[in-house]
């Protein structure tokens, strides 16, 4: 399977934007657009380094803890409540993550889902489309019980 860079690229950094958009609106602070921009070109640079990077599973966690605390610093410093606004913004990202897995798990007969090996069988821009269709439930939730 051929993976274009520039779709992983772009793909990625959408994907962190929407994902700090939400955790804005979730949490009730001021959007910062420049803040999640610089968030999401920290993280779509890892994203592209990372898989390059043989580690141990205990090292790739603690890297993975790190990084999460660096975005964090980035999209909230300075603002109230910093660990529970990053503590959104990670379950934010997991559930995205846990919405692209069941996708890849029901469409793609062979998803290891311990690796991450995946056989996409569908273009890759459909990952962005699933965040935004994720994005839209949540904020409209959101809104719904909470506004």
């Amino acid at each position: 399977m051929v993976i274009y860079i520039e779709y992983l690229i772009i793909d990625n950094f959408l994907l962190t934007y929407l994902i700090c958009d939400l955790t804005y609106a979730l949490t009730g602070k001021k959007r910062s657009k420049k803040r999640s921009i610089t968030a999401s070109f920290l993280a779509t640079i890892v994203a592209f380094v990372y898989p390059f990077v043989v580690m141990f599973t205990a090292v790739s966690y603690a890297i993975k803890g790190v990084l999460w605390l660096i975005l964090g610093l980035i999209l909230f410093i300075k603002k109230q409540n910093y660990f529970i606004s990053s503590l959104v913004f990670l379950l934010v990202t997991a559930l995205v993550g846990g919405v692209l897995t069941l996708i890849c798990t029901l469409t793609t007969p062979s998803y290891d889902v311990m690796s991450g090996k995946v056989d996409f069988s569908f273009p890759i821009g459909v990952v962005v489309l699933v965040g935004y269709a994720v994005y839209f439930v949540v904020k409209r939730l959101h809104i719904a019980f909470f506004r």
